[in-house]
């Protein structure tokens, strides 16, 4: 069976700048074969980075160049399930973290992340 994964804003937006990053054995290994997924709220946070001009490319674009060369596409649990869940996720200051994580946990996904909030709290983070 092939894993299910979701994916943190930054390892999108890394996947975009350089498909051939030196990624951890374990992440590379998920990269090329696991079923990748991003939450909805990774559109939005990428949305906002290019609004106040940290991220150049728009994130339909960004988005839909990685698409096809990754199969990456929405993880499409109901909101109202992933508020929920990250009502419960008080080590989480930052509302899109919150959210990206229950995303995550609400589609019974781990998540490949570089943030060490992120790992040190969240069970399914996955990095090295």
């Amino acid at each position: 069976m092939t894993p299910w994964v979701h994916l943190d804003t930054h390892i999108v937006l890394w996947l975009f700048q350089d498909t051939d990053r030196a990624w951890p054995p374990r992440v590379r290994g998920l990269l090329d074969g696991a079923v990748l997924r991003y939450s909805p709220m990774v559109e939005l946070e990428l949305g906002y980075l290019h609004e106040i001009g940290r991220v150049r490319v728009p994130p339909a674009r960004l988005l839909g160049a990685l698409e096809p060369v990754f199969s990456l596409k929405p993880a499409d649990e109901a909101f109202h399930d992933v508020a929920r869940i990250a009502l419960t996720l008080i080590w989480a200051r930052d509302p899109f973290d919150r959210l990206i994580v229950a995303q995550a946990i609400a589609g019974g996904a781990g998540l490949i992340t570089y943030d060490e909030t992120i790992r040190k709290s969240f069970a399914g983070a996955i990095w090295e």
